[in-house]
């Protein structure tokens, strides 16, 4: 597969119950609509780097062009302080704690969910105010 690096894409694995059933759910944010869901960390990555290596060679097969990874961007330190509400820091905290994550990586991971999840898409910019918002 000519120089293609399918671990160059932003990758995200978290732990969720399913149905009463733990699994490592992978996501990719350059592709909203994949994920997977296996039995251990190191499977849900592989399958998750998998799907994109078949997406490359179908679109490759198919004379397509194919999304290029996200770059980071120059003009953001990617540092943001906030403070929050005492009750859900401490039910981040709590999370993050079953999750067996730090709790920057949990919060890095739900607003990285949130902000590709279609249904919680932010309007463009230039869109105007709801009077409700104004």
């Amino acid at each position: 597969m000519d120089n293609f690096d399918a671990s160059a894409y932003s990758i995200s694995i978290v732990h969720r119950s399913v149905d009463g059933h733990l699994y490592f759910v992978g996501t990719v944010r350059e592709f909203p609509h994949i994920k997977v869901y296996e039995d251990s960390w190191a499977a849900s990555y592989q399958a998750s780097q998998a799907i994109i290596e078949d997406l490359y060679a179908e679109s490759s097969e198919l004379g397509e062009a194919f999304p290029a990874p996200f770059s980071e961007d120059a003009s953001h330190s990617g540092r943001v302080t906030i403070q929050l509400p005492k009750w859900l820091h401490a039910r981040l905290d709590s999370q993050a704690k079953i999750e067996e994550v730090s709790l920057n990586s949990h919060i890095v991971t739900l607003l990285t969910i949130a902000s590709t999840n279609r249904a919680y898409a932010l309007p463009p910019l230039d869109a105007p105010l709801s009077e409700a918002e104004a």
